[in-house]
């Protein structure tokens, strides 16, 4: 997958959370990664400064969405916020001038009939999402004042090679050829594979890369298409080799039955619409994602 290098690409990439799910795929699909990275340790929620110097700092550890309750906030701001802080910091200290920070899609709120963009206002709802945009705003805020290129990225839900959470029960439960509620009411999702993530950031990275000194940019990842749910039930059928097993249901009858049983946000936030407008992301890098949702979904079920 490598792109065209040339002498502005970095030649050493500062990563935390490189151990995670999201870090284990990113180096296993990408040569130009692997090659350059340099893992960062953890202390609780400060960073082991006991790296070399390198010019990129890339940030994938914290606490993920529903890694813990509501009740556990101040985890939250403290893995989020403080960590990322830190590590900004010290790498900013071992020579790195541009820092790229994994946010969340989530902090345009649960969803919307219109696409969001760059520019959207952010609207967190829980204690994850606003975690993540206060952790935003004061990256925002440290690279000012550090004079860094900051890159802010916000991933809508990803999977990929042993995708955890929801990704994962839905994966498994088409597996097992459970029959898979759907509502009539057609919706549009934003996702984006780890396999079109690292294409990303070889871009980000690669060929075009330059040093922007407080330079901000928000970046919108995704697959090249949105998908609804029953187009993604039935692609990650497809991937299995199997047929799927859709049940279609009224969208008011589901929204009135899981409300009975309190499990109304649950529905909305299945049949809902969540999806990205992110011609402004592709325009700056010349950034087309290269696999299509049907590619990376067969390279998953190949690993």
């Amino acid at each position: 997958m490598p792109k065209d290098i040339n002498n502005s690409s970095p030649k050493r990439i500062l990563i935390s959370g490189i151990t995670g799910f999201l870090g284990t795929n990113l180096l296993a699909h990408s040569s130009f990664l692997r090659e350059r990275a340099i893992p960062v340790a953890r202390e609780d929620f400060r960073i082991v400064s006991d790296f070399p110097d390198a010019e990129v700092a890339l940030h994938l550890a914290g606490l993920a969405h529903q890694s813990y309750s509501a009740s556990d906030g101040d985890l939250y701001f403290k893995s989020n916020v403080d960590l990322s802080l830190d590590f900004m910091q010290k790498s900013s200290e071992k020579g790195v001038r541009h820092f790229i920070f994994v946010s969340t899609a989530k902090v345009f709120g649960e969803g919307s009939e219109e696409a969001y963009t760059e520019n959207s206002v952010l609207q967190p709802q829980d204690i994850y999402a606003k975690s993540k945009a206060l952790a935003e705003e004061k990256l925002t805020e440290l690279a000012s004042k550090l004079g860094l290129q900051l890159s802010i990225l916000r991933p809508p839900l990803i999977y990929g090679p042993n995708s955890k959470a929801n990704f994962r029960s839905l994966w498994n439960a088409i597996a097992k050829g459970y029959p898979i509620p759907v509502s009539t009411r057609k919706n549009q999702r934003s996702i984006l594979s780890t396999y079109n993530f690292a294409d990303f950031l070889e871009t980000l990275l690669g060929e075009n890369s330059k040093n922007q000194p407080n330079h901000h940019q928000v970046y919108l990842l995704q697959d090249p298409h949105s998908v609804s749910t029953k187009e993604l039930v039935r692609s990650i059928a497809k991937a299995q080799n199997l047929q799927p097993k859709i049940l279609p249901i009224p969208h008011s009858l589901g929204f009135w039955g899981t409300k009975m049983i309190g499990k109304s946000l649950a529905w909305q936030k299945w049949t809902g619409s969540f999806y990205y407008n992110n011609y402004v992301t592709k325009e700056i890098l010349s950034w087309e994602p290269r696999f299509s949702t049907s590619k990376s979904l067969a390279l998953v079920f190949k690993n």
